[in-house]
C-alpha cells in the first residue's frame, strides 16, 4: 500500500506519538496492520488526521479501542 501523508511531504519525517519520529515506513506499517487485522483502507488524509473505511471492525474494545468497536469508519489523529 503506497503511503504519502501531508506532513511527510518535504521532510521525510513526521513528529508524532509524543517524542517518536515517524517515517513513511512507520506509517505504512501502521496502515498495513490495520488493513490485515480489520480490512481498514485509507480513504482520506488531511492534516494530522487519517480517515479509514473498515470492512471487519473489532467486536471487543480491548482489540482496538472504544471508538473503533463495530464502527466501519475510523478517524485517527495525532496531537
Amino acid at each position: 500500500m503506497p503511503v504519502v501523508l501531508p506532513r511527510l511531504i518535504g521532510t521525510g519525517k513526521w513528529f508524532g506519538y509524543g517524542d517518536r519520529v515517524l517515517t513513511p515506513a512507520d506509517d505504512a506499517a501502521l496502515l498495513r496492520r490495520r488493513q490485515e487485522q480489520w480490512g481498514a483502507e485509507l480513504f482520506l488524509a488531511h492534516g494530522a488526521c487519517l480517515e479509514l473505511a473498515v470492512d471487519r471492525p473489532p467486536l471487543d474494545p480491548r482489540a482496538a479501542g472504544d471508538g473503533m468497536v463495530r464502527s466501519t469508519m475510523w478517524s485517527l489523529w495525532w496531537d
